[in-house]
């Protein structure tokens, strides 16, 4: 939790001079939408520490989790639509940017600050969901492992 909310706090640093630079000297429109930016940061908070509620319980016991995890999130940055606009992908491709979680925060961020739009119900209850069952399940599983951490250690 400690490394996800320090991550936060220089994500909210870099937020503090990239709002207004976005504002006065890239002259980006400021709308309605953009209060949409920080319900969508915090699912993708509980999103992130559910996730690291289930990577850190399974480093105990299984140590190649670690590298694994910087192979996937790679692999998961590639396919996710950050610096590609989703719509002008191939819809075979499409698919596969849709089997990606943080496809569907990213989108929400798009939607809020870039395309000045409010997000779709389908895409507030897909983000919904996934911040819930992943801080739900990740916490689940470092609870009822924990007990043996010093086993494992």
């Amino acid at each position: 939790m400690a490394t996800v909310l320090f991550n936060l706090a220089q994500f909210l640093f870099a937020m503090v001079v990239f709002f207004p630079m976005a504002w006065l000297f890239f002259k980006v429109p400021v709308g309605w939408s953009w209060i949409n930016f920080l319900p969508v940061l915090a699912l993708q908070i509980l999103f992130t520490l559910g996730l690291c509620f289930f990577i850190s319980a399974a480093t105990v016991f299984y140590r190649d989790v670690r590298h694994f995890t910087e192979i996937f999130l790679m692999l998961f940055f590639w396919l996710t639509p950050i610096i590609y606009d989703v719509q002008s992908a191939p819809a075979t491709l499409k698919k596969v940017l849709y089997m990606n979680p943080f496809s569907y925060f990213i989108l929400g961020y798009q939607d809020a600050l870039y395309r000045n739009t409010f997000s779709s119900l389908e895409q507030w209850l897909a983000i919904t969901s996934l911040a819930i069952v992943s801080v739900a399940a990740g916490y689940t599983l470092f609870m009822v492992c924990k007990a043996r951490f010093a086993e494992e250690a």
